[in-house]
């Protein structure tokens, strides 16, 4: 496996293929259809072109997992300025982090993880998530990757606020 930045539309038409099975097949009993369906990104050109743009303009990574066979089967976006109001100090986000279903369990996700970490500049003390309470499976995952929950916030999915655990790491200098 190789995470990479990406080579192109097909390959962010590749992770947003992944990021929409992640929420059909892993949010699927947390929170309902209609937040679902709202999370599904589109795969238009015109979208993925304008991800393209915010992905270049904003501070941080967005790299992709690609299988031996070429496959792009998840994504990481993470950013350092302009984050959300739960990320303290001088610490980054990940925004995004979605591996396919199919590829669960692998290493994918912590791969991506700490390819952003170490794409991060010096300065940044630490890095924050935030993931639905409800999601286990996330939790675990980031619980394993050294993360510690600090606190809950509500954060708008489809026009309602739904609590989100925050998770954060430390950088040691």
């Amino acid at each position: 496996m190789e995470i990479r930045q990406p080579a192109g539309l097909d390959d962010f038409r590749a992770a947003i293929d992944a990021h929409n099975r992640a929420w059909r097949v892993g949010y699927r009993g947390i929170v309902s259809a209609d937040v679902i369906d709202a999370q599904v990104r589109p795969t238009e050109e015109e979208y993925l072109e304008e991800l393209d743009e915010d992905v270049a303009a904003e501070p941080g990574p967005f790299l992709v997992a690609e299988t031996d066979d070429g496959d792009v089967v998840g994504f990481v976006r993470a950013r350092y300025t302009g984050t959300s109001a739960f990320v303290a100090g001088l610490g980054g986000e990940i925004r995004d982090l979605y591996v396919d279903p199919a590829h669960w369990r692998e290493g994918v996700g912590s791969a991506l993880l700490a390819s952003a970490v170490e794409w991060l500049p010096d300065m940044i003390d630490g890095i924050s998530v935030a993931v639905l309470v409800d999601n286990e499976r996330a939790r675990s995952f980031l619980e394993a990757n050294d993360l510690v929950f600090e606190e809950t916030t509500d954060i708008d999915l489809a026009g309602d606020p739904h609590e989100h655990a925050v998770y954060r790491i430390g950088f040691e200098d």
